[in-house]
């Protein structure tokens, strides 16, 4: 009974509306965000072809409803088996007040708990929660035509003569007639175009800047030294030792909230003049649980 209560409550949330627009996105892992703007929070990602509704358009944006497999989150405290216990509980794109508030639920409404974090819970995207995404990086999906009735010529004059049908063979006649198969129509690949460093960094004159670049490891302080191009640097441990592999530079409340904690963040990579280790620029930063 709970699974198909579970079940009904998914399907209640993600119900795409048969009135919205659609949108095919035409990029590889293309970013969702809090607000329409390259310096908003990454809430998720969608792969080539995800079909998304579309709500409305600003400028270079368009505003589309999360698909299922986005993470919201919600402070537990206000949750008790999976429902709003608290009078109003804002929804966030991460686990902390840092992070945007995407959407607010009421008290008793229902949720679809996934996964926790702290004193935070993961849940799936509630029924008004929007998101934004470029809208380069999107094509629309245009619906087929209905096929057109066509009225038969019905000749005037004398009746016509009517030619008796070939006799047919059953090995052969009788079979149906494959239709031709419609050659596939792809969507043009648009190629995203890495964000720009911070503008107080003198770049290395180098080959390959703006790589993009996956990394692990634990976020920490990276102390008040002049000339360190960040607060924050990106560590693995060798044994008693604690070694950085990069310097991170984004989004400080963000970036505050989650030191101390092993990450996997993807973005993109610049060498800077005066600096040891690379600066790591986000385009989306992923707790890892269990480390």
């Amino acid at each position: 009974m709970k699974t198909l209560l579970t079940v009904s409550l998914v399907l209640l949330c993600f119900a795409m509306p048969l009135s919205a627009e659609q949108v095919r996105v035409a990029g590889t892992r293309v970013n969702l965000r809090a607000q329409p703007g390259l310096d908003a929070e990454v809430v998720g990602q969608v792969e080539r072809g995800e079909i998304l509704a579309q709500v409305s358009r600003q400028d270079d944006w368009v505003e589309v409803l999360p698909p299922p497999h986005v993470v919201f989150w919600v402070h537990g405290d206000f949750i008790e088996d999976e429902m709003v216990v608290g009078s109003r509980l804002n929804v966030r794109s991460g686990p902390g007040v840092n992070y945007a508030i995407l959407a607010t639920l009421e008290r008793g409404d229902r949720v679809v708990q996934r996964d926790a974090f702290t004193d935070w819970v993961s849940i799936a995207p509630p029924s008004d929660a929007t998101l934004w995404i470029a809208s380069d990086l999107v094509l629309p999906v245009r619906p087929e035509p209905p096929p057109q009735h066509v009225e038969p010529d019905i000749p005037s004059g004398p009746d016509p003569v009517r030619i008796p049908a070939p006799e047919q063979r059953p090995d052969r006649d009788l079979r149906p007639v494959e239709p031709a198969p419609r050659p596939a129509v792809l969507p043009p690949v648009v190629e995203r175009t890495p964000p720009p460093p911070p503008e107080d960094l003198e770049l290395i004159p180098l080959d390959g800047q703006g790589e993009r670049v996956e990394r692990e490891g634990i976020l920490r302080p990276a102390g008040f030294v002049f000339g360190r191009p960040s607060r924050y640097r990106l560590t693995q441990s060798r044994g008693h030792l604690i070694e950085t592999t990069a310097y991170v530079r984004g989004n400080e409340a963000q970036l505050q909230s989650l030191l101390g904690h092993a990450v996997r963040i993807e973005g993109v990579e610049y060498w800077v003049q005066g600096a040891r280790y690379p600066v790591l620029v986000p385009e989306q930063i992923i707790l890892i649980s269990g480390q």
